[in-house]
């Protein structure tokens, strides 16, 4: 009676293909998800900006979207700090206690890399109870050496480039 099986030769030699397939498929799913990330960021970005937008028009009142740090001022470095929309009542681009928060992104962008830069190079965006916006400019969004950028023109539209 003869067993059915595989030898230890055939073996070796079917788990070398799978160890090349890995080695070959793995960097390149890294580079699905990394460019899937920074699309759904990039997304994400512009819909908090569209809030911020649609909420200073129905709230006619200035509203201010950027990072707080943890003393609750807007902060330059928009990776470290906690996004948030806000009516900042007395105009001193923090969020005070009494204020309105009206949306913030915890997310964690540790592996994402957020760079405001915009005119004056203010470290917030805020807009008016007529939809414009008073700091304009490009947020760039950057994952392992992939970037897009978002760009918020004077009107208050935004759109996102490849870089």
């Amino acid at each position: 009676m003869r067993m059915k099986g595989l030898t230890l030769i055939e073996l070796v030699i079917t788990l070398f293909l799978s160890a090349l397939l890995l080695l070959v498929a793995v960097p390149s799913f890294q580079q699905l998800l990394d460019k899937s990330r920074l699309d759904t960021t990039a997304h994400k970005l512009r819909g908090l900006l569209h809030q911020t937008r649609q909420l200073a028009v129905s709230e006619q009142s200035v509203i201010t979207f950027c990072s707080l740090n943890s003393s609750n001022n807007c902060q330059a470095n928009w990776s470290s700090g906690v996004l948030t929309i806000f009516r900042d009542e007395n105009n001193n681009r923090a969020f005070d206690k009494g204020e309105q928060v009206f949306n913030q992104l915890n997310d964690s962008f540790q592996v994402v890399e957020l760079n405001w830069s915009g005119s004056g190079a203010r470290p917030y965006i805020r807009f008016t109870p007529l939809g414009y916006t008073k700091e304009f400019g490009s947020l760039s969004i950057t994952i392992n050496q992939k970037s897009r950028k978002l760009t918020l023109n004077r009107s208050g539209r935004t759109y996102i480039r490849k870089l």
